[in-house]
């Protein structure tokens, strides 16, 4: 009996099913990255708009008073009030006394639900995984944009810690580091800010003030932001690698008076509803 003699590929056969694989992963890896980098900034977006939604429900709660930012760090300007809900939005549970944080829970645990599980970093003292932007992780702290604290990477805007809602206009204009020019934006509550000003996540806190920087972790130098309105929004385009400072805003406080975001104590030295009286 005659067996049919068996075809095996030529060499030539052979590289050129090699040569159309290869093709075929060079168009399609920049299309898989592409997508991978969407997904993420998708997934940043989705965490910062469901820590907003979180604030703007807790001031519903609390007479419309948005929640505290950060601690009494005892330079005689007091951060957060006098009650058990005046506490920090972020607490032990990624901000432990361990590390300048504090030892009691994040008053917005309880509206995040099962979104607020603390799960275990690197170094063993938890976080909340809504808390990271996924395009700032990988390599932990990194400065100039880019990085993270490993513990949280959005912020609360200390200058409205226990402001009532109705005292914080919508609209307010912010000066890029390398501009002159002043650019129109919403009024941020909850942003991305970039860990440089502290040099890592030993003495960071999770409130915007001071010489804090907005990150700038998105394609084309982008940086999403919650607004006081309940809205999303982007800063786009900065040309600095790092955005605005607080002092690089001008808003108008309830007095009618064109102030910057940077906080200001009352003449008790608390910070906390110091807004509605400026």
């Amino acid at each position: 009996m005659q067996t049919k003699p068996y075809k095996a590929f030529t060499l030539i056969e052979l590289l050129v099913v090699i040569s159309i694989i290869a093709l075929l992963i060079a168009i399609l890896l920049p299309a898989l990255g592409s997508a991978r980098k969407t997904a993420r900034a998708i997934s940043c977006q989705s965490n910062i708009r469901n820590i907003g939604l979180c604030f703007a429900t807790f001031s519903t709660d609390h007479k419309d008073r948005l929640p505290a930012t950060g601690k009494n760090f005892g330079n005689g300007q007091n951060m957060i009030g006098p009650s058990r809900d005046d506490r920090s939005w972020i607490g032990q549970e990624a901000w432990p006394a361990s590390i300048g944080g504090v030892n009691h829970d994040g008053v917005l645990l309880d509206y995040l639900g099962n979104r607020g599980v603390p799960v275990a970093d690197p170094d063993g003292l938890g976080t909340v995984p809504i808390y990271l932007c996924p395009e700032m992780q990988g390599g932990g702290y990194t400065a100039n944009g880019v990085g993270s604290n490993g513990r949280f990477d959005y912020m609360g805007v200390y200058n409205f810690t226990g402001a009532r809602v109705d005292r914080v206009p919508l609209e307010a204009e912010y000066r890029d580091p390398s501009s002159t020019s002043f650019e129109d934006a919403f009024v941020p509550i909850v942003l991305e800010e970039d860990p440089d000003e502290f040099g890592g996540t030993r003495g960071t806190d999770p409130g915007h003030a001071a010489a804090d920087r907005i990150a700038t972790n998105h394609p084309n130098l982008t940086s999403h932001y919650f607004a006081v309105d309940g809205s999303m929004h982007q800063f786009r385009g900065l040309r600095d690698s790092r955005g605005p400072q607080p002092n690089l805003w001008r808003i108008k406080a309830p007095s009618g008076a064109t102030v910057s975001l940077q906080y200001q104590a009352d003449s008790n030295g608390l910070v906390w509803g110091s807004w509605d009286k400026r």
